[in-house]
């Protein structure tokens, strides 16, 4: 079987790129006229035999592979039935593998010595515009789809990993359309971009405290999505208890840096007064500073499966002070721990699944003795090693009601500076109790929560949702090694009913009371507690 090369025009009507759904409808209707096939010529006998197929202006595809595709058609005691299903097998090779403005037609001809002629008619790209853009650089746009480039016939499934790889950037969303090009045999292809001010802010006010710290928090953040129009983020935060800034206050920093399409960097810092704080949803332990580089990869997506892997080195500084006979002395503390994490999240119609697996360990020889480690807690060592785990699900139940479900876990073999050690209370933890309020080697936390539809259309058009929920939050924690006058196990546990709402856009609220069933080091069991956060967006 022989093949030529040369050009050719015409689109397929097919729809086949997921992340544009209408990007087929938008299709010129000439085009999908255009990609009809010719009749067959009257003059052709009904049976006649096929030895071979003579295709035509493919510069795409390896011969071998076209042979293949069209092989079962050819031989005796065939018809123009058998010749039009070579050609529908030769469109599907095409299309799976991304050509879907490659058209496959069977010309007028007649048949000799049984040979048939396919035309490939290749539809390249003409004119590639971006257009809306008012944030973000509309060449840089462009250079980021290099499937789209002016000349080529494109492979939509680059298309489409270049379009998803684009619109992960914030405040950004590139969506294709396709027109006939001024050009025989060409198409135009114009990015429409639907972006925002990259600029973003918020203030938040809640009642998330640690013991013997005021109640309130005031958390300020500002953030630039778009650096050097590079898709490079920079963000800070402070944080503050308002009735007296002396006790509570913590200043972060963070840099995060696309370097490659799968690969990013991200570069952050803060500097604490306080021995717990929420950082981002996290309980930072310790009064102190750290500075901390990660490198994460996005690994292949297998179907709704999406995954990523990271690394990350940071350096830890901590203020510690030793009380020995009634004399206190300071005992900095600093060490470079090392972390390595799996990232995988499953979205479905029913559900949305979403966990991290961490492992951290100390590097030894970098920052404090094992002796200061030791003399910070009980035979504790610079060379620590532990597994980190949080997982989450919200689950649909039909009618609007869902089942959120999360666990945090941490587990090590050797007692922990505290520091590092597994945090358990405050909004983000168990409810009910403060912040942090029990902190252990090994420990887990649990929570189910059972959230309503949502009200908002009950209520007019300034709420943009509403729900209600219950729940219940546990934690078992157990140290290691502890000393004589410690206790090696706590336990807690509470249940609760709350509210959070968005309204007016751009104002985020939550509203809970949180009743603990056990005792904790501060909080007595049945002793209620109201909780609160307010947050609007700048």
């Amino acid at each position: 079987m022989s093949r030529e090369n040369g050009p050719g025009a015409r689109l397929s009507h097919r729809r086949r790129l997921p992340i544009a759904i209408g990007m087929w409808l938008m299709l010129p209707a000439w085009l999908h006229a255009q990609a009809a096939p010719a009749p067959a010529p009257a003059q052709a006998p009904v049976n006649f035999q096929v030895n071979e197929y003579l295709v035509r202006g493919n510069t795409l595809l390896d011969p071998a592979t076209i042979e293949d595709s069209v092989e079962p058609y050819l031989g005796p005691g065939r018809s123009m039935n058998d010749v039009h299903a070579a050609r529908d097998a030769l469109q599907k090779l095409y299309q799976s593998s991304g050509y879907q403005s490659v058209v496959v037609e069977v010309p007028p001809q007649q048949v000799k010595n049984g040979v048939i002629l396919l035309q490939v008619v290749e539809n390249s790209i003409g004119r590639v515009r971006v257009v809306g853009a008012k944030y973000h650089s509309p060449e840089a746009i462009r250079d980021a789809v290099p499937s789209l480039t002016e000349g080529n016939v494109p492979n939509f499934t680059q298309v489409q990993q270049q379009l998803t790889d684009v619109n992960r950037q914030p405040d950004r969303q590139v969506i294709p359309q396709l027109s006939p090009g001024a050009m025989p045999q060409t198409m135009d292809v114009t990015l429409k971009v639907d972006d925002t001010n990259p600029w973003h802010g918020s203030v938040e006010l809640n009642n998330d405290h640690s013991a013997d710290t005021p109640d309130l928090r005031l958390i300020t953040n500002v953030r630039y999505d778009n650096l050097w129009q590079m898709g490079q983020t920079i963000s800070a935060s402070y944080i503050v208890a308002p009735e007296d800034p002396r006790a509570t206050e913590v200043y972060a920093l963070s840099y995060l840096a696309p370097v490659s399409t799968n690969w990013s960097l991200l570069g952050s810092a803060y500097k604490s007064n306080s021995n717990a704080n929420t950082l981002g949803g996290t309980t930072v332990l310790g009064k102190g500073n750290s500075v901390s580089l990660q490198a994460t990869d996005q690994l292949p997506v297998l179907g709704d499966y999406s995954q990523s892997v990271s690394i990350g080195i940071a350096r830890k500084h901590f203020d510690q002070n030793i009380t020995l006979g009634g004399q206190t002395t300071e005992a900095p503390l600093s060490y470079v721990p090392l972390t390595a994490s799996y990232t995988g999240q499953t979205i479905t119609d029913k559900s949305t699944t979403s966990f991290t697996l961490a492992g951290n360990f100390g590097w030894r020889g970098l920052g404090s003795s094992n002796t200061a480690f030791d003399n910070q807690r009980y035979n504790a060592r610079d060379n620590f090693a532990y597994l980190h785990l949080d997982l989450n699900n919200t689950r649909n139940l039909g009618a609007g009601y869902a089942l959120a479900t999360r666990l945090s876990a941490q587990a090590t073999d050797s007692p922990l500076v505290s520091s590092e050690q597994f945090a358990a209370g405050g909004a983000s933890s168990v409810r009910g109790y403060l912040s942090a309020e029990d902190t252990a080697d090994n420990g887990a936390v649990a929570s189910a929560e059972v959230r309503t539809p949502s009200i908002h259309s009950w209520l007019g058009s300034f709420a943009d949702d509403w729900r209600f929920h219950v729940f219940v939050d546990g934690a078992r924690l157990m140290l290691i090694d502890p000393l004589p006058d410690q206790h090696g196990r706590f336990t807690l546990l509470s249940t609760g009913v709350g509210t959070q709402f968005t309204v007016f856009h751009d104002i985020n609220g939550n509203i809970e009371y949180a009743y603990p069933l056990r005792n904790g080091v501060e909080t007595r069991a049945h002793d209620g507690h109201l909780l609160f956060s307010v947050k609007a967006g700048l």
